[in-house]
């Protein structure tokens, strides 16, 4: 799980947020020890987020209020969609972990920042921004599903031209199968003799 320190001291709150945290695997992805992660529902945009809370210099308990919103630019800019806010978060010794959501459509490959507000207790004051952090690899993966052609880069010999060259665009006629002849996929006569197999016999070393 990949970890970024940021300090913001918060004037009289005298809060600090320590420590942000996204998840590696985003909630729905089931780890095989020893084999690729597979998805026991359809992947949708929410990732895990984890932050450690400290007042007066010592980890704050109860219960707080938080804002997140997406932004274009470290400080400054403009934000992006809407805001989610977690009202009755509980903070157990500095820690939290919330889950959001913010859907596909704000990660389209340009850089976003995560900016987290809060306060502490829950339903107390008005809230006070600690800061922003550059969102990395997680959710950007959903735009690999929608990835544009263009904005795939290192694309093999023969599909740069735009071209979908699969079998799906090519069709052949019977006693014919589907060949690679080198930069294009041909129709070619099976060269099957049309036996079938009534005995296997073993060589050496078999």
């Amino acid at each position: 799980m990949g970890k970024r320190r940021l300090f913001a001291l918060l004037g009289t709150l005298g809060l600090a947020l320590l420590l942000f945290a996204l998840s590696a695997f985003p909630p729905g992805v089931i780890r095989a020890q020893g084999l690729p992660p597979f998805f026991s529902t359809a992947l949708d945009a929410t990732f895990t987020y984890q932050g450690r809370l400290e007042k007066d210099g010592s980890p704050y308990t109860g219960q707080c209020d938080f804002q997140f919103g997406l932004w274009d630019a470290a400080s400054g800019g403009t934000q992006v969609g809407t805001t989610l806010t977690k009202t009755g978060v509980s903070v157990d010794d500095g820690y939290f972990t919330v889950e959001l959501d913010f859907g596909a459509n704000p990660f389209t490959g340009d850089g976003r920042w995560l900016e987290v507000a809060a306060r502490c207790p829950a339903g107390s004051g008005s809230y006070t921004t600690l800061g922003r952090q550059a969102l990395r690899a997680t959710p950007y993966a959903l735009y690999a599903g929608t990835a544009p052609w263009t904005g795939i880069t290192g694309r093999p010999a023969g599909l740069d031209d735009g071209d979908d060259d699969t079998l799906a665009s090519l069709s052949c006629s019977s006693g014919q199968v589907a060949k690679w002849n080198g930069s294009a996929w041909t129709c070619s006569a099976d060269a099957d003799s049309g036996g079938d197999i009534t005995g296997v016999a073993a060589g050496t070393g078999l």
